[in-house]
């Protein structure tokens, strides 16, 4: 029932299967987020911003983040509840406060997020550049590009996705994640590619010949999204050798869709 402890099960505070019911039926009416309606903490906003502030379970408090996170809209006072989580001595409430932020893009929240970019913990890190990327502040991409030598991979992935939807990456931003010694974010640079701007092919030739079946699979896609043909002969060499059978599924697919057009 609980996919083998992820996550870990929980116990529901409501009194009884009816009063969860009839709470979820009325939260539902009031527009409320039920996504995940059975993790949410009963009460309201002044109620959940008391237990974040004052229960003595850092894992309750980070569900009372996460459970004013489905409210239809937070009040100023919420917001300062939120900021000042921000900074607890936990960092699962932390990251708990300033992912709610993200979700209901709380700009008032904004310096309690960039007092965190620097966070000892890497889950906060990566919900600071996901809030801001969430509000569109003006110095995004400056972020993110700090965030991209980030020693931890989620958030050198949330800090690509932020620069991405600034619309101004580069390839030059993304070569030393492309052949950087971490294949989960090799694969990751190699997909976002396709979005960068400037000359990517002799990168792209690299990524060809990868140690990692996954980069070296993203990297056939990402040339054919960005219709890098110099690379065609370099395809039909790799077809030789190549083993991995998801590869060569992508590389006889582009290889044939190039040489028919």
């Amino acid at each position: 029932m609980d996919l083998n402890g992820v996550p870990a099960p929980y116990v529901l505070e409501d009194e009884d299967f009816l009063s969860w019911y009839e709470r979820w039926l009325d939260e539902l009416v009031a527009g409320y987020d039920v996504t995940w309606f059975g993790d949410k903490i009963p009460g309201d906003e002044a109620r959940l911003l008391g237990i974040l502030s004052d229960d003595p379970s850092a894992h309750r408090r980070a569900r009372a983040a996460r459970s004013l996170g489905t409210l239809p809209a937070i009040s100023a006072t919420g917001v300062r509840g939120l900021a000042a989580a921000a900074a607890d001595e936990d960092p699962l409430v932390r990251e708990a406060a300033l992912s709610v932020g993200w979700r209901q893009k709380a700009p008032g929240l904004e310096p309690a997020a960039r007092a965190r970019l620097a966070d000892p913990e890497a889950p906060v890190r990566a919900a600071v550049i996901g809030f801001l990327r969430a509000l569109g502040v003006s110095d995004l991409a400056e972020q993110a590009r700090v965030l991209l030598g980030d020693p931890d991979r989620g958030v050198r992935q949330r800090a690509m996705q932020a620069l991405a939807d600034t619309g101004t990456m580069t390839v030059v931003d993304l070569a030393p994640l492309v052949t950087g010694p971490d294949a989960g974010s090799r694969e990751f640079a190699t997909y976002c590619l396709a979005q960068a701007r400037g000359p990517a092919a002799d990168l792209l030739a690299g990524a060809l010949d990868d140690d990692d079946p996954r980069v070296r699979r993203q990297a056939v896609q990402t040339a054919e999204k960005r219709g890098e043909r110099t690379l065609l002969q370099a395809m039909r060499r790799m077809l030789e050798t190549e083993t991995d059978a998801y590869v060569r599924t992508n590389l006889n697919r582009v290889i044939t869709a190039w040489m028919r057009g």
